[in-house]
Order: structure tokens, then C-alpha cells, then sequence
């Protein structure tokens, strides 16, 4: 396999079973499985992925490895998931020659996009960026914010939200747990939904129906704002992390004409306070929201970010880039 910024005494090959003990140190361990099955056989290999080897051809030890397989956010396309080069072996060209070989590793149907994503807490993300550039690939730009902490830290970041959830029953608006949903307000959010689909109204991220049909959350909410379908306001889902110990809120959704009035924040001050009571002051809730939702970016950012110096808290963008064609 050539790579025109390649440098001499090297060579890049895609990974075999054999490679496998040898390649592990150089990918995150969360990621061991995916790596497992890239190093199969091409045949072999439940879903597209592949892995690449950076091999120095005098000593024939593994320099640098790059992992390929599915997006995580299940879009198609194609995304590098790791790309690691051993110390000793660094400022040679071989990130970059990787990532020009990535494309030629598995057949990519046409359309389809090679991308990556990263964390900007990770340790060695400007030199990243700088491999990602002098490859050709697009400017890295923030996709997903993440926020999570105690939720005893909440009332500095929602103040007086006792206040501002009384103030909300008392004008009609209502919060319900999705496992006390009954069969008409099933009924209501799907007439909702039906009508919103059809005006163009609600994008396909945001539609519930899905996590309807998974096991309900105390914590995922309905909100209404008066009866019947008319009534339904938006809703936020929640699922369950075990390991480590959180709740995590992926999605948070109001109907067009509350934007910009403050439901968000309701939403966000009524699970804080639910989990509070019920899980205890320790409790972890886990915010994220990506660039298509830019009211709660926004909000997540005035009233979540500022805090990130509190103890428990972990606040970061995930960063986007895209092989530029």
C-alpha cells in the first residue's frame, strides 16, 4: 500500500489476526472489540471496518495504527475512530500517511462520507488537528457539547427552580414521567408527532416514538401545556448508565411556538430536582446536544458551562472532521 507522504523505511498494511496483541497498545481500550473484528478477514467481518498498520520495515515493529468502522451516531458513511503513532516513530509523516490510506481500506459506496470525532479534553488534540489539515481534511468544528455532574450542583445553575416549577403548574404546564404516560396521552403524542411530520415541524432526531418503544424512564418527561394533542409541549428522554453510574438526557424537544420561552430550562430544573429527591444529591445527570440544536446549545452553554470548575463536573465538545473530497 503506497502513501505519497509515506517516509522511506516504512509501509502500510492493512492488519491481520496475527497483529492483533501488537496492535492493541496503540488504540483506546474501549475500542479493543472494534479492533478485534478489523483485524479479521475481510469476509469475516460482521459490518464494515478495517484496521492499517504503519510497519517499520528494518525492525518489523508496528509504528502507528489507524481503526476505520461504522459512525457512532449510525449515519452512513465511514469513520476513524483511532489513529495512534508510538512515540519514537512521531514527526515522521506516518498519521498522516494512515489517514490518506483509510479511504482505499474498505469500498466506499458512492456519497458515502469518511469522517472522525474527538473529544477537546483529549490530551494530544492539536497535533491531531495539525494530522487531520496537512491530510486535507476539513476544519475541525464543535458537533456534540456534553455536560455532566452531581445534580447537587443544579441550583447554581437553575436558581429559585422550585419557584419556577410552581410557577409553570400553576399556568397549566404539566411534566409527566414516561412510565405514567396513559394510553390517551400516548395517543396524543402520536396525533402531535403525525401533524408536526407533516408540516415539516419535527426533525427526525427529535422524534419520541422510538424511545416509547424502549424500556420508559422515570426520568424521560412529557410536557404539556394544555389537553389533548393540541396540548402536547415537547418532551426530553433519558437513558440509564450503569457503568459508569448516570442518567444521561440525549434529547430535549419543544414544538415551535414555546422556543425561546424558558421550557427547556423547566424540563432541565424538574429531572434535576426528581433525581435529587429519588437518587440523592450524588447523583450524576448527563447532558449532550449537538449543532443541530442550537437552543440548547445555547442554554447549556449560559447556564451548565460557566460551572465547570465544580467539583464532579466534566464539560466537553466532541470536535468534527470530514475527508475533504
Amino acid at each position: 500500500m503506497s502513501c505519497p507522504s509515506l517516509s522511506p523505511g516504512f509501509q502500510i498494511r492493512p492488519a491481520v489476526p496475527a497483529d492483533l496483541s501488537a496492535c492493541l497498545p496503540l488504540t483506546f481500550r474501549a475500542l479493543s472489540s472494534l479492533l478485534e473484528t478489523a483485524c479479521l478477514p475481510e469476509r469475516e467481518r460482521p459490518f464494515p471496518c478495517a484496521a492499517a498498520i504503519a510497519g517499520h520495515t528494518a525492525s518489523g515493529q508496528c509504528a502507528g495504527l489507524l481503526l476505520l468502522g461504522p459512525p457512532l451516531n449510525r449515519e452512513p458513511g465511514l469513520q476513524v475512530h483511532s489513529l495512534m503513532v508510538r512515540t519514537a516513530f512521531r514527526r515522521q509523516g506516518l498519521g498522516r500517511a494512515l489517514l490518506e490510506a483509510a479511504p482505499t481500506l474498505l469500498p466506499m459506496q458512492p456519497g458515502w462520507p469518511l469522517r472522525t470525532e474527538w473529544s477537546d479534553r483529549l490530551p494530544a488534540r492539536q497535533a491531531f488537528a495539525a494530522t487531520l489539515a496537512a491530510a486535507g481534511w476539513s476544519p475541525p468544528h464543535a458537533s456534540l457539547l456534553r455536560i455532566q455532574g452531581p445534580v447537587r450542583h443544579t441550583p447554581l445553575m437553575i436558581p429559585r427552580r422550585e419557584a419556577m416549577l410552581a410557577r409553570a403548574n400553576r399556568n397549566g404546564i404539566t411534566l409527566t414521567p414516561w412510565t405514567e404516560l396513559t394510553a390517551q396521552d400516548r395517543a396524543d403524542l402520536a396525533t402531535a408527532c403525525d401533524r408536526w411530520d407533516a408540516a415539516g415541524d419535527l426533525p427526525d432526531w427529535a422524534d419520541p416514538r422510538p424511545a416509547l418503544t424502549a424500556a420508559p424512564s422515570p426520568y424521560a418527561l412529557l410536557l404539556r401545556t394544555g389537553a389533548g394533542a393540541d396540548g402536547i409541549g415537547g418532551w426530553i428522554t433519558c437513558l440509564h448508565h450503569t457503568s459508569p453510574q448516570r442518567w444521561l438526557f440525549p434529547l430535549g424537544w419543544v414544538r415551535p411556538d414555546l422556543t425561546g420561552k424558558g421550557i427547556l430550562m423547566l424540563t432541565l430544573a424538574d429531572v434535576t430536582l426528581r433525581l435529587h429527591r429519588e437518587q440523592g444529591p450524588d447523583a450524576i445527570a448527563a447532558f449532550e446536544t449537538s449543532y443541530d440544536t442550537p437552543d440548547m446549545w445555547a442554554l447549556l452553554e449560559r447556564h451548565f458551562a460557566p460551572h465547570a470548575h465544580l467539583d464532579g463536573m466534566i464539560i466537553d465538545r466532541l470536535m468534527s472532521s470530514q475527508r475533504r473530497a
